[in-house]
């Protein structure tokens, strides 16, 4: 979450705060949205502070699912039910839905997935096959766009999420 707020937030920033050039435009305006406007803890105990919750965040051009603790003798479907609505809602109006490693769980909860290819951590292999068989699961890839308009883009492995910034920028 955070590694990817960081390199996203600082995208074409950093770069002229180093050499002295002029700023470019922005490129990205990050915001981290969940259920609510509560902080917590997600797993490792990291403080997570968002910035607004579903409700109030709607109209994104890029919708960016982070990993997510999966159970692995769990079924995943229906674990996150506002989030895998919310996403849905955000690709309906337009927005791009990239995710990495195991928040591709979340992603094909939202059917976006069913009849396309997409990646996930290896770890969950046998999980996300079992539990969403219409996806095309390419887990031997590290980057996979979903559709022509590479509106869904899925990441896998644990340090795919700086593959996936270095996409999206």
């Amino acid at each position: 979450l955070y590694g990817l707020f960081d390199i996203l937030a600082m995208a074409g920033e950093l770069w002229s705060i180093i050499t002295g050039a002029p700023p470019p435009e922005p490129g990205f305006d990050v915001r981290v949205v969940g259920p609510s406007r509560e902080p917590f803890r997600c797993w490792g105990g990291v403080p997570v502070a968002p910035d607004g919750s579903f409700a109030d965040n709607a109209g994104a051009d890029v919708v960016l699912i982070p990993d997510l603790l999966v159970d692995l003798d769990a079924d995943p479907r229906r674990r996150w039910p506002e989030a895998a609505a919310w996403v849905a809602r955000e690709h309906d109006a337009g927005a791009a839905i990239c995710t990495v490693c195991t928040g591709s769980l979340l992603l094909a909860d939202t059917g976006l997935l069913d009849g396309r290819e997409a990646t996930t951590h290896w770890s969950c292999v046998p999980l996300f096959q079992r539990y969403h068989p219409r996806v095309r699961l390419r887990a031997e890839r590290l980057l996979v766009a979903a559709d022509p308009d590479q509106r869904i883009v899925t990441a896998g492995g644990a340090s795919a999420w700086q593959d996936m910034a270095l996409y999206l920028i």
